[in-house]
């Protein structure tokens, strides 16, 4: 490992990192997330440290999980600029945190903020591939990754590590898209998109239901040598199966999935996401179509067509 901050740059003093060749780096992530002005902008208009803290609350909560013990080893996986870093500070204030992120330009913004918090004596900052999470065997109380795993190209092989990483009776928590869900969605924006009126929707709200609807659809693609993965961020949406048939494959005792949105209506809540804006200010056509499907789906369906996952395995 090699202190970045040895190149002459002194901001990245105290962030190690194998050293990455650039091609790797792009391989992985757009320009936006590899520039510190990219990390910056994003970290000034989404602070999600909130909704993560309760998302891994809540999953430590499903095993029971015991807070404010003896002093932890937790790695946090793909850690961006502290989504989930500063909730699993504040779950376990006396414990000793890895956060790993390939960008080092959110590593940067991440150090400035753990010196503002005073936590930097605590947190080790690597710059790392998280394919390749090469520590010592059972090094690990708790890896946690907020949303990563979608954006690898052999997620798999995270998991194949996280087997070896964590000590007996670690978990790993990962919150992650699903397919099932997804697909609903598809489904849906497909009969929006076909409906008579799409014509006169804004020419914003159109393209960025084509666009999802069609990325979704490569998304699904288990293989990921189509050229189309080199040039977006998000890569997977997975399903129950595949997560439980790879706990299976390296050893885990057992394996947790639920959903995190519980409304009756998590169908129109993302919808409400995507095209940012309530319903009721769009025509009403399009809020009726969601609730047709919305209606259509029992809760205990619902709980099945899982849009966004926790994902907790047990050692």
């Amino acid at each position: 490992m090699v202190d970045l901050g040895q190149n002459g740059q002194e901001e990245f003093q105290g962030i190690y990192s194998p050293i990455y060749e650039r091609s790797e780096i792009k391989r992985f992530m757009t320009g936006h997330y590899e520039s510190l002005k990219g990390a910056r902008t994003q970290a000034k208009e989404f602070d999600l440290t909130g909704h993560y803290f309760k998302l891994i609350s809540d999953a430590l909560e499903q095993i029971n999980f015991p807070l404010n013990h003896q002093r932890l080893t937790i790695l946090d996986v793909g850690s961006g600029f502290g989504s989930a870093t500063f909730p699993l500070f504040k779950l376990f204030p006396k414990s000793q945190i890895i956060a790993s992120e390939l960008s080092a330009a959110m590593l940067l913004v991440l150090k400035e903020k753990l010196v503002y918090h005073k936590k930097r004596k605590d947190c080790l900052l690597l710059q790392l591939n998280v394919e390749d999470l090469n520590f010592k065997e059972d090094s690990f109380n708790l890896i946690v990754g907020a949303a990563i795993l979608h954006h690898l190209f052999r997620p798999e092989k995270t998991l194949r590590e996280c087997a070896k990483i964590l000590k007996p009776g670690g978990i790993a928590i990962f919150f992650e898209p699903f397919e099932e869900g997804t697909s609903m969605m598809a489904l849906i924006y497909e009969a929006i998109i076909h409906h008579g009126g799409f014509k006169w929707l804004d020419f914003s709200i159109k393209y960025n239901l084509r666009k999802m609807v069609g990325t979704w659809q490569k998304m699904k693609n288990k293989q990921k040598n189509d050229p189309f993965f080199k040039k977006v961020d998000d890569k997977w949406l997975f399903s129950k199966k595949y997560f439980r048939d790879y706990a299976l494959k390296y050893g885990f005792k057992d394996c947790i999935i639920y959903r995190l949105d519980k409304s009756k209506k998590p169908f129109t809540h993302l919808a409400q996401t995507h095209l940012a804006t309530k319903l009721d200010r769009l025509p009403k056509w399009i809020f009726e179509t969601i609730k047709i499907y919305e209606n259509w789906l029992s809760d205990e369906l619902k709980d099945e067509l899982i849009l966004e996952g926790c994902i907790i395995l047990k050692k």
